[in-house]
């Protein structure tokens, strides 16, 4: 069986965990997500992707590189009252190429989401995700998409979605090479993503305080370092962001500001934003709590109901291993997952490409969960052991003995 050197040890990683197998599988999983999900012969138009035409259209009204240095300085192509000049400038260069043809940008964006599957397995194995689950993980995202994860698939507008997460996961991985002793080249990338983040979409700001979070523990000089460099990335960017909106034309809806999303989530109900956003952290009972209170006995009929009780016992399993054996692990997404979703919990029902980024690592959750289940569940133990002891897997985490 053809095998490679694993990082970091001497154990063999099976060829189909090796990072070309890697690429080839996210480049199927993405393969798949376009056949599946996408209709690749609907025109552009204002039916099927509005904001997507007008940022088009926007660009095709003025297509020099004036208009592009202006996306960096105010508003952006379809005069909204957004700015987000990385996303606005990858749009206008691949207008040049594919002007209102909707497919090729289809292809793009299957490219940033094929990029983003890659690192989300990297995030696996950094946070110790034993193979093959950690390799597991990137496909997953393509595989098995959220209603987020097709939504950016499907549009246009939606690249700055795109951009956003996958810079924001690499600040994010940046930040934990930096947090586990990495030299300085880690924190200057972990600045230079986070702000290349927020310069996609403003949900990307949630990332410093985050990284300030993650900061704690390490020592104070760390500390010192991180909490300074993000302050500064912050200032940095709230700064070009109000002289940005100073030279817009357009009013701001209040979904595009920062004090709109605030009254957004203040006036959502309590009910509804507490189920919303433990469903987010995959705390999946409270779904079948709130079917049964819904429906009554009647939802005792429910097939989706049962599969809703299915999923929440297994999570609960998952959690309740991943907190016991994966501490970090657990602890890192849940805190990833509270941070992002924050700002964007009163519009998630409305636009689902804003809850794309806050579930960008459940692959990684779902791998660990899968991971723990396997190993402790009769009769997969035995499999497991078997497949263990003729070098069909490898374990990258700390082994029960504490030898790596």
């Amino acid at each position: 069986m053809t095998s490679v050197s694993a990082p970091g040890g001497d154990a063999q990683r099976p060829w189909w965990t090796s990072n070309r197998a890697l690429v080839l599988w996210c480049g199927l999983g993405a393969v798949w997500l376009g056949a599946a999900h996408l209709d690749w012969f609907e025109p552009l138009t204002a039916h099927s992707d509005r904001d997507g035409l007008y940022k088009l259209q926007g660009i095709a009204d003025d297509p020099s590189f004036r208009a592009l240095w202006h996306y960096f300085w105010g508003d952006d192509p379809q005069r909204v009252h957004t700015f987000r000049p990385l996303a606005a400038a990858a749009l206008w260069g691949e207008w040049h190429l594919f002007g209102f043809t909707r497919w090729p940008y289809y292809l793009v964006n299957l490219g940033w989401l094929w990029a983003t599957a890659l690192t989300v397995t990297v995030m696996a194995r950094r946070l110790r995700v034993p193979e093959p689950w950690a390799t597991l993980a990137g496909p997953l995202l393509l595989l098995w998409p959220t209603l987020g994860t097709q939504s950016v698939a499907g549009g246009i507008a939606t690249r700055h979605d795109e951009l956003c997460t996958l810079f924001g996961l690499w600040a994010l991985l940046a930040l934990l090479a930096w947090r586990d002793g990495g030299g300085r080249r880690a924190l200057w990338a972990y600045l230079g993503w986070a702000l290349a983040a927020c310069l996609s979409k403003e949900q990307g700001l949630i990332l410093l305080p985050l990284g300030v979070i993650l900061g704690a523990g390490t020592s104070w000089r760390r500390l010192a370092a991180t909490v300074g460099g993000s302050v500064v990335v912050g200032l940095v960017y709230l700064r070009w962001y109000a002289f940005a909106v100073a030279h817009m034309a357009s009013e701001a809806h209040r979904s595009h500001t920062f004090g709109g999303m605030l009254d957004l989530l203040l006036h959502r109900g309590v009910g509804t934003s507490g189920r919303l956003f433990a469903y987010n952290l995959a705390w999946y009972p409270t779904d079948t709590v709130s079917q049964l209170y819904a429906g009554g006995w009647a939802a005792l009929t429910s097939m989706i109901m049962w599969k809703s009780a299915l999923l929440g016992v297994l999570t609960l399993a998952g959690w309740y291993l991943i907190w016991r054996d994966h501490r970090r692990l657990g602890g890192v997404i849940l805190l990833y997952k509270v941070v992002i979703y924050l700002p964007v919990l009163p519009l998630h029902d409305t636009w689902p490409w804003y809850v794309y980024m806050p579930h960008v690592l459940d692959p990684v959750l779902y791998a660990a969960m899968g991971c723990a289940l396997w190993r402790r569940t009769p009769p997969w133990r035995v499999v497991h052991r078997w497949l263990d002891e003729r070098g069909l897997l490898l374990r990258i985490g700390p082994r029960r003995n504490g030898a790596e």
